[in-house]
């Protein structure tokens, strides 16, 4: 029996399409069928394609990152942890990453602070308490002539 392989440009269709994220290999693929389609409804072909590679990322990103995907996530992974298919380290590992994500996305991320190296820090010393006071009493303001005292 004959080896039957793809032709080369199929196997780098796969390979590219397998190594990129989701959103660019659903964006091409969607291209690639409009782009097929093209000429039988009298369009240009690479038009068509480059219309076909924004929409369904366009439409993956708005339903991502909706209200509604965020809590049926929650409840899967609740889900898994209660089927006893994660344990408990990793089910609060991925909860605390999507909070910390869906937090990011609403109210931005938070400044890093910047940090020094340990050997930087100086250490704090607390100040020596003394029963003598170290300010002089304030001196006595002369009042203008004529007016009352302030009591």
């Amino acid at each position: 029996m004959p080896d039957v392989e793809p032709p080369g440009w199929l196997r780098s269709w796969i390979a590219t399409s397998l190594a990129s994220t989701v959103y660019a290999s659903v964006g091409v693929s969607a291209g690639a069928i409009l782009y097929l389609v093209a000429p039988y409804f009298g369009g240009q072909p690479w038009g068509w394609f480059f219309a076909g590679t924004c929409i369904p990322p366009g439409l993956m990103a708005l339903v991502n990152t909706s209200d509604w995907m965020f809590y049926r996530r929650l409840r899967n992974l609740k889900q898994l942890f209660d089927d006893g298919l994660i344990s408990e380290e990793l089910y609060e590992q991925h909860r605390k990453r999507a909070m910390d994500w869906r937090a990011d996305r609403l109210y931005g991320k938070a400044p890093a602070l910047p940090s020094r190296p340990r050997a930087e820090m100086k250490k704090r010393t607390k100040p020596a308490i003394t029963s003598q006071p170290t300010e002089k009493p304030p001196a006595e303001i002369p009042q203008p002539e004529g007016q009352p005292e302030a009591t």
